[in-house]
């Protein structure tokens, strides 16, 4: 295993994923020098962020038996045979052209030997508005961590995951006329 051919994860979330489809070994951690020792529930729930650790300390490993897509490739992703195309993700038969659909998150599993490309399924998230008032501890519609504390300055209203970050709250995230704010719906998967 080299982390040096892994890629920074963009969310806890993703590391959680990661280590749902892959296992340990496929969450590197560059500061243990290692797989990953937190549990997909602890990188989902942010618990690592808790404890000192970055997205930067942590590398994806290729998923076994695919290859990235090249750059700019349509849908990106990976590419491989359709027996290493982890469960419940999206793939197609490898073309060139672009008469070839993805195929819908359950349908028929890919034949053993056929080159395909594959991608992660996209997480599909309920959403609620709760009051402002009730807005710290949850996560912003569009977000990653939830909000610590929010407030609002001469150039609008910023909410912040954990000092000394500071975010604008997401387009269309925060209603003014009734104070409340976009989130995802207590209970979701993170």
């Amino acid at each position: 295993m080299n982390p040096s051919e892994g890629r920074v994860p963009v969310s806890w979330n993703e590391c959680a994923d990661w280590l749902e489809w892959f296992g340990r070994e496929a969450v590197w951690s560059l500061m243990a020098e290692g797989p990953t020792h937190y549990t997909a529930d602890e990188h989902r729930s942010g618990g690592v962020e808790h404890r000192g650790g970055r997205f930067s300390d942590y590398r994806l490993l290729p998923p076994p038996g695919l290859v990235a897509a090249p750059e700019g490739m349509d849908g990106g992703g990976w590419l491989g045979e359709g027996r290493h195309v982890p469960e419940g993700w999206e793939w197609r038969v490898f073309t060139d052209g672009p008469y070839c659909k993805w195929t819908a998150k359950d349908e028929r599993s890919p034949a053993g030997s056929e080159i395909v490309q594959c991608r992660p399924p996209v997480r599909v998230r309920d959403v609620v508005e709760v009051p402002l008032t009730r807005l710290v501890g949850r996560t912003i519609e569009g977000e990653e961590v939830p909000v610590w504390s929010f407030y609002r300055e001469a150039d609008g209203w910023h909410w912040s995951p954990d000092k000394p970050e500071i975010r604008r709250f997401p387009a269309g995230s925060l209603d003014l006329d009734t104070g409340r704010v976009r989130v995802y719906a207590e209970g979701d998967e993170k």
